[in-house]
């Protein structure tokens, strides 16, 4: 049964990835600068600042997912697993076992069809990924609070003053209100 919401079916992940014996990817881990000459070298390498999104062309592009997605998508991993004939329950990692239980506890939303409003109403205010999984997984009450968060949120930058931060956030607050 594919009970997954189809808005995050591109996330779903290979079963290698439960697997006691997958070996980490030991890569992912940092964020190191490869294949380019020094700052000092170069002369030309910018200092990545969040507040003004100078974060870094891999970063930029990236899509982020909030923690209540990613709930969803470990879930769903959880019951296909379950349904195995083979004992498929028993061959989850310890550390699927612990990114379910922080993504649990750490979810603003729970219902699949609020999650999916939640992305699509920070979409609608032009938020690059960070940003909206930021806003999502922290879900801040005021502008002066979000600001704090995401500093590229201050008014003479994408957004022209504090009301439109405002009402972003109580168009989340509804959200979390009836769901």
């Amino acid at each position: 049964p594919d009970a997954t919401p189809s808005f995050l079916s591109p996330f779903l992940f290979n079963s290698r990835l439960t697997s006691p014996d997958a070996e980490p990817n030991r890569s992912s881990g940092s964020r190191r600068r490869r294949d380019r000459a020094p700052a000092a070298m170069s002369g030309m390498e910018e200092e990545e600042n969040a507040a003004e999104l100078k974060i870094g062309e891999e970063f930029l592009k990236a899509k982020c997912l909030m923690n209540c997605e990613v709930a969803i998508i470990l879930e769903h991993k959880w019951e296909q697993l379950q349904h195995m004939s083979d004992g498929g329950a028993d061959q989850v990692s310890q550390v699927f076992e612990k990114s379910q239980a922080y993504v649990k506890r750490f979810s603003r939303y729970k219902n699949p069809d609020a999650v999916r409003q939640v992305r699509e109403t920070l979409s609608r205010y032009s938020l690059v990924e960070f940003e909206l999984c930021t806003l999502g997984n922290l879900c801040p009450d005021t502008a002066d609070e979000a600001k704090a968060l995401v500093p590229s949120l201050v008014p003479g930058g994408r957004f022209d003053s504090d009301d439109r931060v405002d009402k972003m956030l109580n168009d989340l607050s509804l959200i979390k209100k009836f769901e």
